[in-house]
């Protein structure tokens, strides 16, 4: 004996890119009521009555789709401004580690150009050492 395949009506919507209002209006349908009926049942999952789509049913859905376009489940808009929201508050993360970096570059860079033009003034004032001192300049 073969066992039978039973889907969520949300499992099912998910596999065919619809919305769960979308199938149950599908299954609504004056032509797919009398069809369907004993092929939809109440099963206990997780302690809820959920409602399950056997292999008849889900055939007959199948064939309607042909026929009729449901509603294509599209992303949905909050779940994508919120992955927005994270993108944003990540970028602008980035945006101030590189403006922190770019700051200590900047302030190496003021550093060595102070400790250039040091050098290059001990090279040009040459600095006398003690016997030097009381002859003239030649």
């Amino acid at each position: 004996m073969r066992s039978i395949m039973y889907l969520t009506i949300k499992e099912y919507a998910d596999q065919k890119n619809k919305t769960v209002q979308a199938v149950y209006r599908q299954i609504q349908r004056k032509e797919h009521s009398a069809a369907l009926e004993g092929h939809i049942r109440l099963r206990m999952i997780n302690n809820k009555e959920i409602k399950v789509l056997d292999e008849v049913a889900i055939k007959i859905l199948d064939e309607s789709s042909k026929y009729s376009p449901g509603v294509i489940r599209q992303k949905d808009e909050k779940e994508e401004l919120d992955q927005l929201r994270i993108n944003n508050h990540n970028l602008i993360i980035k945006v101030a580690e590189l403006q922190e970096a770019l700051l200590k570059e900047k302030d190496q860079v003021k550093l060595l150009q102070q400790e250039k033009i040091e050098l290059l003034e001990a090279k040009t004032t040459k600095k006398k050492v003690w016997w030097q001192f009381g002859k003239g300049e030649n």
